[in-house]
């Protein structure tokens, strides 16, 4: 039998998202401990729309793409994703 952290998915909101982006420890906890960790389409294109409206867009543009690295996550053109939200 598996151990339960092997077996653990999740696919997270923008809510998630965006405590684990700020660094809120219980949440960084849980998203680490999955085996994977999907982010919706519609989440991705919220989280860039967000990044465009934000007062440093590139930073925010590294930090999802950062993110994506490990994260089960589409791959569209940043443009394309923000006009989806």
């Amino acid at each position: 039998m598996k151990p339960v952290s092997e077996s653990i998915k999740f696919a997270i909101d923008t809510n998630i998202v965006s405590a684990f982006f700020k660094g809120e420890p219980d949440i960084g906890a849980r998203v680490r401990e999955a085996q994977q960790v999907y982010l919706p389409i519609i989440v991705l294109a919220e989280l860039y729309f967000g990044a465009e409206k934000s007062p440093d867009p590139e930073r925010k543009r590294q930090q999802i793409d950062r993110s994506c690295l490990w994260l089960k996550c589409c791959r569209l053109p940043h443009k394309q994703l923000a006009s989806m939200a």
